[in-house]
């Protein structure tokens, strides 16, 4: 009787390296069990990814038309044959223009070996010869081997490669010139604000750029101060800075350690005039005999100051030459004018003041003299008296210089200067001429279109009360203000206007304000703003 029982192969132990299907290798029934027939099996596997571990595999016969079964334990073991050996990519060095390399590691791992590789790169700029480097940090892991947080790293392989970006093109100044700056401070000194820019890039980006900026007053090679600023683009004052020469380094520095120079100059001068101080009128007198006079500038000039020259050492002249100091007076002076009075300091700055005076003779002046007359009318015709002529440089500083009589007429000497004075018209206060409530009320009606005046035209050169070439609330308010004593007339009299006939257009009417456009001899027509009463 046969023997039903199947014998299975031996337990074996293989490496993992080995193939665990062939059974040549593993083994097979039928050696044992030559009377059953038709073997087949199937494999519970318990290997890990490296093929370690091991397998049970049940056999199958069939004999006498019955299957039987066993089972067989083949157990896998790891056994590594990678020695470690590893071909890194190359360290590598070239310009932004240049495209940065990439190869793998190159190794020959073993059949049970699970090997992986994996890699980071850090960015680091560096001042040097060297811009910029890029450390590729590869790690190569046998995991397989290799057990994380154990301590120990067997089965991991690491490298840093290094690729190096050198980039030699310094930064690039906008500008490197001179500098001339004035010394306005009234301690003879400037104060200045420098501003530098420079442009650089970095392979495509616009680099930050670190400055070294050296101070030398005076230009002695001596360094005084020294600045560390940052930025593309830098700002700095520099205040008190004296009279004299003076000179600034500027260095940049890009990332790469590139540096570009700029060494400018700044020359520091004394560029603000004096200010002199005239007295405001001062009376000349010729000499009766000779009909001279020889002044010197200095007695009309009260006082001057300067930031740079002390006031001992400024000059006061005529003009501004420093040796025109004495002028003399004779016929061709006579008349009131403003004498342009210099005064000029050690550099040359100079600056001038008006003095106003009168010039007269005692005795016999056989030269001709220029005469401003004319005569004053109101716009009906009539003459106007009392009414005061005066010259200035502003409303603050007139100079009366005639009144009209009972005729209208005024006359008076007038010399030409460099000044353009304003004439000024005014009269001593009349309270038939003052400002009334009805004033106002006229202005109010004509503005409700209520009042048609007479003379329309001059009627609405006397009811502009403040000059705007527009009749409007705005006048009303202003007539009321000075009515009550708070607007510009103070005492509720009335102002003047003046006005001659264009002589390029004689429909129109120029109002006269500046002497230098006042003809001699006119005929002019006179306006009291507020006085609106009589034109009802």
């Amino acid at each position: 009787m046969a023997d039903n029982n199947l014998q299975c192969p031996a337990d074996i132990t293989i490496g993992c390296c080995n193939d665990y299907n062939n059974t040549d290798l593993t083994g097979h029934p039928m050696m044992n069990n030559p009377s059953f027939a038709n073997f087949t099996y199937e494999d519970e596997l318990h290997l890990n990814q490296c093929n370690e571990g091991y397998l049970i595999r049940t056999w199958t016969g069939v004999i006498e038309n019955s299957s039987y079964e066993c089972e067989q334990l083949i157990t896998m073991e790891y056994q590594s044959t990678f020695d470690g050996n590893i071909q890194w990519p190359s360290d590598w060095e070239g310009s932004c223009m240049d495209e940065i390399p990439f190869s793998m590691p190159v190794y020959d791992p073993g059949f049970c070996d699970l090997m992986a590789y994996s890699h980071s790169d850090d960015t680091i700029y560096i001042q040097g010869s060297v811009c910029m480097e890029i450390l590729r940090n590869w790690k190569i892991i046998d995991w397989c081997k290799y057990q994380p947080n154990s301590g120990s790293d067997l089965g991991l392989w690491e490298h840093t490669q290094v690729l190096k970006i050198v980039e030699s093109d310094p930064p690039v100044f906008e500008s490197c010139s001179e500098w001339e700056v004035d010394a306005m401070n009234d301690n003879c000194t400037a104060d200045f604000e420098f501003h530098k820019k420079v442009t650089d890039e970095n392979c495509g980006e616009l680099s930050e750029i670190n400055w070294k900026v050296q101070l030398d007053f005076n230009n002695d090679w001596t360094l005084d101060s020294t600045l560390t600023l940052e930025g593309g683009e830098v700002n700095f004052e520099i205040k008190n800075l004296p009279i004299g020469t003076h000179s600034i380094k500027w260095i940049a520095y890009d990332p790469c350690g590139n540096a570009s120079q700029c060494m400018e100059l700044i020359q520091v001068a004394d560029a603000k005039p004096p200010t002199p101080f005239c007295y405001l009128s001062f009376p000349t007198v010729l000499m009766p005999l000779s009909n001279m006079l020889e002044v010197n500038a200095d007695m009309f000039v009260k006082d001057a100051i300067d930031n740079c020259s002390e006031t001992t050492d400024l000059i006061h002249s005529w003009s501004p030459d420093p040796a025109d100091s004495i002028r003399v007076f004779d016929c061709d002076d006579i008349g009131y004018q403003f004498i342009p009075l210099y005064t000029i300091d050690e550099t040359g700055n100079n600056d001038f003041c008006f003095v106003f005076t009168r010039v007269v003779n005692h005795g016999d002046c056989s030269s001709t003299f220029n005469i401003v007359n004319g005569e004053i009318l109101d716009y009906t015709g009539n003459p106007m008296s009392g009414i005061q002529l005066g010259l200035g440089n502003n409303e603050f500083n007139i100079h009366y210089v005639d009144t009209t009589a009972q005729d209208g007429i005024f006359s008076f000497p007038y010399h030409q200067t460099l000044a353009d004075p304003s004439i000024y018209f005014s009269e001593t206060y009349d309270p038939a001429l003052a400002y009334t409530t009805l004033d106002l009320v006229i202005l109010q009606r004509y503005l409700l279109g209520l009042n048609k005046p007479n003379r329309k035209d001059e009627f609405l050169l006397a009811a502009d009360i403040n000059e705007d070439h527009q009749i409007n609330l705005y006048d009303l308010f202003e007539l009321r203000n000075i009515i009550l004593g708070i607007g510009q007339g103070g005492n509720g009299v009335s102002g003047f206007r003046i006005f001659m006939k264009d002589p390029l257009d004689p429909e129109k009417q120029l109002e006269i304000k500046s002497l230098k456009k006042f003809e001699t001899g006119l005929e002019l027509r006179a306006v009291r703003k507020g006085n609106l009463s009589r034109f009802f």
